[in-house]
This record gives structure tokens, C-alpha cells and sequence, in this order.
């Protein structure tokens, strides 16, 4: 136990360094010199913990704990719920954190008030955030980098609501620092049956999901089927109308495999079909080198050639549209 929370207090302070939500741990300048091994998993995933508004906090110090908490989002238990208590009810319920994903060169912060502004007497406040865009996530967890990156700026209203301020307008999606995202969000390659008489033959196709639902997405997405791009070269086995009869993917314990359970669909699918579909999931589980960043993740992960037109409201809307 104690290997984990030294784990998660570290990715505390990391978030607390780049969002500006807290001051960073000092590196010790005298006392003597210890040496100790660490002992920890080097492919356990690192759990970000938001913090929720501070009482009395500041228009600008409201947006920034919000950038801070939506980055820690995909790690936490809570998903996005802290980063909602920055949101004013109405803003809170209308909101769409997975719109979209804009990955941004530098930590995203507010401009400062310019010189003069009531802030103690105003009741609306409209705050700046400028970032550099340089990729973007799809709800269907295709990356796609920007041809040119571009300095963006990002509006937030926000309204006191009794004593405090809270963000009343804002845009749908999140914007997550570069060197983050890898950390935040979860390589995966789906596999999808290749066209023809093989059915073995399994195509991949890279995405990137939130790390604490990536199973669950990426099921989603095998659902779905194959991308526009590879049309004609994968295809879809699962029965028409086949979708997740659980919301959830419980972890593996130990040797057991992980249950996915779909709804009744799957029935009418022959026996080929099914062993075939097992395999594409078996296959997009079991990808270890998924968890990995790969070189290119030292400015952006890899881009993938996936497109695919999508709603404004995302395929997981059981879990993500109200």
C-alpha cells in the first residue's frame, strides 16, 4: 500500500507544478545522504488527483484549478466530477468534456486581469486562456496532429454564484498539456477481422483512450467497427445491434481473464464468429506494448490514420451524455 501512495503523491505534485494548483516539493539542500531501491511496478499506471475549488478563490485561480483538474481527469476516480464543482450548475450538466481533446505544447494558464478591473465588484468576469494546439482526440480516440500549430485562445465566463466564482460558459472538451498526455491517456491497439476467408487475420489500428476506462473504450470501438480508412480491408463481425450488457470492465485478478459481458445479440453470431471476436479483444487487452510511450511521445504520440465521422455526442453515451 505504501508503494502506491508514494506513487500517486508523486503525480500530485507533478499536476500541482504544471496546472499551478499548489507549491512543488523543495529538493533538500543539507543532511545527510541516504540511498534506498525503490520498489515499484514500472508499468503501474501514475492516478492524478484534482483538488476542488478553493473557498474565495479568485476568477483566474478558478479557471486554473478547472485546467487542473480536467487534466487529472482520466486517471481519477472521479473522472470529471471535480473539475464540474468549478462549473455553475447550468454549466455543469451542459458540459461535454469528451467533445473533444485538444493536446496543447505548453501548460494551459490564464492571461492576467488587465490593470484597473473591478474584481471585487463585478458580478461577470470573462477570463483568457491562450495554448498552443498541436494534435487533436476524437471521441473515437483517433489522434490527428495539427498541419501547423497555432496559438488558440480559449474563453471563460464566469459569475459569482452567492460569494464564489464559478465558470457559467465555456467550451466542450479539454485541453491537456503535451508531456501529460501520454500519461493521461492510453495507447491501445484495437484489432479488427480482416476481410476474406481468414478470419484469424486480425488488422490494427491505433487509438488513444483514457487510461482508467481504455478497456471499455476500446469494446466500444471494436463494436463500432473499422475505420473509414480501413474499409475494404477490415470488417465487422459482431452481429448487428451488439452492444456492451455491463458498463463496466472489471480488472483482471491474477489468472482470471476479464469478463466482457455483450448483450444478446452475440447469440447469432456462429461459433467462427465468436472465437474470431474473442481473439480481436483477447488481441487488444493483451497489447503490452500499448502501455508504453513510444519515442514520438517526447512532443506527441503518434499520429494514427484513423478518421471517423462522429456526433457531437460521443458512441459511450451511457457513461457520457446526460
Amino acid at each position: 500500500m505504501r508503494r502506491t501512495t508514494r506513487v500517486v503523491v508523486a503525480a500530485v505534485a507533478a499536476l500541482a507544478c504544471v496546472a499551478g494548483l499548489g507549491a512543488c516539493a523543495q529538493i533538500p539542500t543539507s543532511g545527510p545522504v541516504r540511498v534506498s531501491t525503490a520498489d515499484q511496478d514500472p508499468q503501474a499506471d501514475l492516478a492524478l488527483l484534482p483538488q476542488g475549488p478553493t473557498p474565495g478563490a479568485e476568477p483566474n485561480f478558478i479557471v486554473q484549478g478547472f485546467l487542473g483538474a480536467v487534466v487529472a481527469a482520466p486517471t481519477s476516480p472521479k473522472e470529471y466530477q471535480t473539475a464540474r464543482e468549478f462549473l455553475t450548475e447550468d454549466a455543469a450538466e451542459t458540459w461535454d468534456p469528451y467533445a473533444s481533446v485538444r493536446v496543447v505544447r505548453e501548460p494551459p494558464m490564464p492571461d492576467p486581469f488587465e490593470t484597473g478591473t473591478d474584481i471585487e465588484g463585478a458580478e461577470t468576469l470573462d477570463v483568457v486562456v491562450r495554448a498552443t494546439t498541436i494534435a487533436t482526440l476524437d471521441t473515437a480516440g483517433a489522434y490527428t496532429e495539427a498541419a501547423e500549430p497555432g496559438k488558440v485562445s480559449y474563453q471563460f465566463t464566469l459569475t459569482k454564484v452567492g460569494e464564489e466564482w464559478r465558470i457559467s460558459v465555456l467550451d466542450n472538451g479539454v485541453l491537456v498539456p503535451a508531456n501529460l498526455f501520454p500519461t493521461q491517456f492510453r495507447a491501445t491497439r484495437l484489432y479488427f477481422s480482416a476481410e476474406g476467408e481468414d478470419a484469424n487475420s486480425l488488422i490494427p489500428d491505433l487509438r488513444w483512450f483514457p487510461r482508467n476506462s481504455w478497456r471499455l473504450d476500446a469494446v466500444e470501438e471494436l463494436l463500432a467497427g473499422p475505420p473509414e480508412w480501413l474499409q475494404g480491408a477490415a470488417r465487422s463481425l459482431f452481429p448487428e445491434g451488439t452492444q456492451l450488457a455491463s458498463p463496466t470492465i472489471q480488472e483482471a485478478d491474477g489468472d482470471e481473464p476479464v469478463a466482457v459481458r455483450l448483450s444478446e445479440q452475440i447469440s447469432s453470431a456462429t461459433g467462427a464468429q465468436r472465437s474470431s471476436i474473442a481473439a480481436q479483444i483477447s488481441a487488444t487487452f493483451s497489447e503490452e506494448q500499448a502501455a508504453r510511450c513510444p519515442s514520438t511521445c517526447t512532443t506527441a504520440p503518434a499520429a494514427s490514420r484513423s478518421t471517423r465521422s462522429t456526433s457531437s455526442c460521443p458512441r459511450r453515451s451511457s457513461r457520457r451524455c446526460s
